[in-house]
């Protein structure tokens, strides 16, 4: 096998599943599920290695994929297209249009009304029929591609695996002729995929070709709702990131730093939410990392899709009760209805200003507006709203 050389990079032994995985390939652009994640403060430039950007489509490839995933018609497809929707958007619009089987014309036109989670609650797609239906819909597609049973790619994806990972493993077992359970078992939070070709024995040549057929793959596994902490943090550096996870999730700060230099930010971040909603130790969570991917250690800890929507709802409005003096009720209230948290925050101090109900503020907030123009309609001025935006980046340590 050829050997790469690895800058930067000391090899680590891993044991996983009772096989020791060596940490061998570096891989450009892509970094291991456990290395340092990267914060870039606004205004810096991020590193090479994190501006890989996806390969474009054109408009009739765009047209045909979304048709032949979703069944849509492809004249509708192309009317959005052309009324400027993105593909991204788009394909979200289709999926939920496709869950909740409504026609997509209606769900284009909820889009215009209802911002985030308020659009799938609106559409009956609770957390749990959201996953159930979204796994049942992915294991039909994937059972077909890759010529498997359907009730065992359904298991796959429901122990946490994501189609990538799946798709992996068939490639490698064909590449290495090991059984595909026992590579899928190798992939967890801190092994990635180059370490489980390198250590089966599959050539480099190989592996590429495999990576090229399934896609972009994220060595840090899939991370469903990370991301509370780390948003628009300027002019981050290690002693702020651990004060805002400290601030935000209550472990000690020398646990955090002792785990940040290990995990990096991002991952420390996910581990905390983990930790938090499930009422654990975060040692005891971080030591789970090495049986399990991102999904999968979710639903280890008990943290299914309703669980962890609500426990997210409940860490939210203890936040703004801490921070703002927003009450819990009020919070959970409203986030239950699929307001978003900041959505919640904004408008409780927009009605302090100018003596309306938060409900009536909330509803003036449209997916095509923006906080500034909402701020205005009820005759404050634009000092107002950056008064307010003021005082959640300083509430929040931003």
């Amino acid at each position: 096998m050829r050997k790469i050389l690895i800058s930067a990079i000391v090899a680590t032994v891993i044991a996983v599943q009772g096989a020791v995985v060596q940490s061998v390939w570096a891989d450009t652009g892509r970094t291991d599920g456990l290395q340092k994640s990267t914060v870039v403060a606004e205004g810096q430039k991020r590193p090479q290695m994190m501006k890989k950007r996806r390969s474009q489509i054109s408009r009739e490839q765009a047209i045909q994929l979304l048709n032949k995933k979703y069944g849509f018609a492809q004249d509708e497809l192309g009317r959005y297209f052309d009324n400027g929707k993105s593909y991204r958007e788009l394909e979200q619009l289709c999926l939920y249009a496709h869950l909740s089987c409504k026609p997509l014309a209606k769900v284009v036109d909820m889009k215009g009304i209802y911002t985030g989670e308020r659009l799938k609650m609106t559409l009956g797609l609770t957390p749990q029929k959201f996953y159930e239906r979204s796994l049942a819909r992915q294991s039909l597609s994937l059972a077909a591609e890759l010529q498997l049973a359907e009730p065992y790619v359904l298991n796959c994806l429901k122990q946490g695996y994501t189609d990538r990972d799946i798709k992996m493993a068939v490639f490698l077992a064909d590449a290495s002729k090991s059984p595909m359970d026992d590579i899928l078992k190798m992939r967890t939070i801190k092994v990635s995929w180059p370490d489980i070709a390198a250590n089966i024995g599959v050539d480099v040549d190989d592996y590429r070709h495999a990576e090229a057929q399934v896609g972009n793959i994220d060595n840090g596994g899939k991370r469903s709702g990370a991301g509370f902490a780390g948003l628009r943090i300027d002019n981050p550096n290690k002693a702020k990131l651990v004060g805002i996870l400290y601030n935000d999730y209550g472990f000690s700060k020398d646990e955090l730093s002792r785990y940040y230099d290990e995990v990096g930010f991002n991952n420390l971040e996910t581990f905390c939410m983990y930790a938090y909603f499930a009422k654990k130790t975060l040692g005891q969570v971080i030591a789970m990392s090495d049986k399990y991917t991102w999904e999968g250690l979710k639903l280890a800890l008990d943290l299914t899709p309703q669980k962890f929507r609500d426990r997210a709802i409940e860490y939210q409005a203890d936040r703004l009760f801490k921070r703002m003096d927003i009450k819990r009720a009020v919070t959970i209230k409203y986030m239950r209805l699929g307001f978003p948290m900041h959505h919640v925050n904004t408008a409780a101090l927009l009605a302090l200003k100018c003596g309306r109900d938060i409900e009536s503020i909330l509803l003036m907030k449209k997916p095509n507006n923006t906080w500034n123009e909402v701020a205005l309609q009820l005759g404050l001025t634009l000092q107002d709203s950056q008064e307010i935006k003021d005082c959640i980046t300083k509430s929040f340590n931003r």
